[in-house]
Formats: C-alpha cells, sequence, structure tokens
C-alpha cells in the first residue's frame, strides 16, 4: 500500500473543493452560463482532482511513469497539461467564433448593399413616398 501524499484535512479540503468544483459547474450549467463543452471540460478535471486525492496509488503509479521525483512533481505536471490543453482549447473556441462573427458582418454588409441598390433600382411611382439612401442610414440601427 503506498503511502498517501496528503494529510487527511488535506484530502478532505481538496475532495471538498472537488465537489464544490462540481456543484458550481453544474449550476452554472443549469444557469446557461457555461456551454457543455465547458462544462465537461471542468467536471473533467474536478473529478481528475478527486480521484488522484482520494486513491494515492494512483497518484505514485503516475510519478512512476511520468518519471517524475515525487507525487508532488507529478501533479505539478498534470496540472501544466490541463492547463495548456484547456487554453488550446479556449483558444480553438474563441477562433471559431471570430470566423463566425466575421461571415455575419459579410452577410449584413451584402445584404445592406443589396437592399440600398433595390432602393435605388426601384421605379418611382407618382407622388408615392420614396425610401432614399439616407433614409436607409437614419433607419439602419
Amino acid at each position: 500500500m503506498t503511502k498517501n501524499p496528503f494529510t487527511s484535512g488535506g484530502t478532505i479540503v481538496l475532495t471538498c473543493i472537488a465537489l464544490l468544483g462540481i456543484a458550481m459547474t453544474l449550476w452554472l450549467l443549469s444557469r446557461r452560463k457555461f456551454t457543455m463543452a465547458h462544462a465537461i471540460v471542468w467536471i473533467g478535471a474536478f473529478l481528475g482532482l478527486a480521484v488522484l486525492v482520494l486513491v494515492p496509488s494512483l497518484l505514485a503509479l503516475t510519478g512512476r511513469v511520468l518519471s517524475t521525483t515525487g507525487p508532488d512533481g507529478s501533479l505539478r505536471l498534470m496540472a501544466m497539461t490541463v492547463i495548456t490543453g484547456f487554453l488550446l482549447f479556449l483558444s480553438v473556441r474563441v477562433s471559431v467564433l471570430t470566423h463566425r462573427f466575421e461571415d455575419l458582418v459579410q452577410r449584413a454588409g451584402q445584404m445592406e448593399f443589396e437592399l440600398r441598390e433595390r432602393i435605388e433600382a426601384r421605379p418611382q411611382a407618382q407622388g408615392a413616398p420614396t425610401a432614399s439612401p439616407a433614409h436607409v442610414e437614419r433607419c439602419a440601427p
């Protein structure tokens, strides 16, 4: 049996942090403050923390597999890997949203251009009110 690198108080505190993190993530998801993808990432991180704290032999095994000098080194290495992965995940999400925003702006510009062309090309009916391009600009949000 592997000696637990955490004190009993440390184990309790870290387990409570993991459970609180999971509960908070689920609450944010229910309030639509998180997307499902973000919630899955955070719940996975908190579950990973809980498993590593509650199963000390797993922490010792990861230390041997990762060739670290102790369990604290393997925890730091795994934390840096998770942080880097999460930053990469967020970067991809931001890039996707940026491309979608650019597409929407281009479509809005194209629609405005087509509307102006239709207004200018419409034959003027005798005595009918007209909408000039200046009128379209004043009405645009």
